[in-house]
């Protein structure tokens, strides 16, 4: 297979964090072999600040920020802080 996109909606739901720190790095390994984009849903923030090159965050229905991961985890933006 060789696909564009992959969607990953909250992929570590119920495993322990060792697990959840394995399927991290596959997701970074996969991207990195095949070059697609991999659309991840979560709430985990482990996740969100080791394995996007790119994040959003949603609130209220809203895209409230999105661009680099950097640029988020360092936003000023309340609802962004105060969810990471």
């Amino acid at each position: 297979l060789d696909p564009q996109i992959i969607l990953c909606d909250e992929p570590d739901s119920g495993l322990d964090p060792v697990r959840t720190a394995y399927l991290s790095q596959l997701l970074i390994d996969i991207n990195a072999q095949i070059d697609c984009t991999i659309l991840i849903v979560t709430h985990n923030i482990n996740i969100a600040r080791t394995v996007p090159d790119n994040m959003g965050m949603l609130f209220r229905k809203k895209l409230v920020m999105f661009g680099p991961r950097e640029v988020l985890l360092t936003s000023d933006e309340p609802v962004v802080k105060q969810f990471l």
